[in-house]
């Protein structure tokens, strides 16, 4: 019987009884054949990672031009009660919610640095007129004043940084219902 081949790569297959003194040249031609084609795509996949992290690292870099983004999320932390001071710890959420359960003082912390972006956190704040609050020296409030914070309910405040925190800019919402 006639050798036949392999219907992708044409490798010849050996006729069991007819390639008798043959077969074992053909099936290491062949082998050698498999490991050529397989390392020539491994090193085209490399070539393309290569590419592809130069476009875009896995961490660090810098992306430019527009997003455009329909929706967003934020991760969120519920503080609790706040004790007598609370960090909006901006590595671990941009969204917090606390109680106010006695005389308190607020930060921020671990702001992104060495760019030009905004940043920006909300905060779900319960109870924040019952006790005295003492807000980050760097928060300018709508309207210039500290305002009158809801003794029993929530409020909710918007704050934005454009200069890595140098100054926040803070818009409230009182007594939410």
């Amino acid at each position: 019987m006639t050798d036949t081949n392999t219907t992708n790569y044409s490798f010849p297959k050996p006729d069991v009884s007819g390639s008798t003194g043959t077969w074992g040249a053909q099936l290491n031609t062949n082998l050698d054949s498999i490991d050529t084609e397989i390392k020539n795509r491994e090193n085209a996949i490399d070539a393309t990672v290569i590419v592809a992290n130069a476009a875009l690292p896995k961490a660090g870099g810098v992306m430019t031009g527009e997003a455009d983004l329909l929706t967003s999320r934020a991760t969120r932390v519920d503080i609790g009660n706040t004790g007598a001071s609370f960090a909006m710890d901006l590595d671990l959420a941009q969204a917090f919610t606390a109680t106010v359960d006695e005389a308190t003082t607020q930060s921020f912390s671990n702001l992104p640095t060495g760019g030009t972006f905004s940043v920006g956190a909300i905060l779900k704040l319960t109870n924040g007129g019952a006790f005295l609050v003492t807000w980050d020296a760097a928060i300018d409030w709508a309207g210039g004043t500290v305002p009158t914070f809801t003794t029993s309910g929530v409020d909710i405040i918007a704050f934005v940084t454009f200069d890595e925190g140098t100054t926040w800019y803070a818009n409230v919402t009182l007594d939410v219902k």
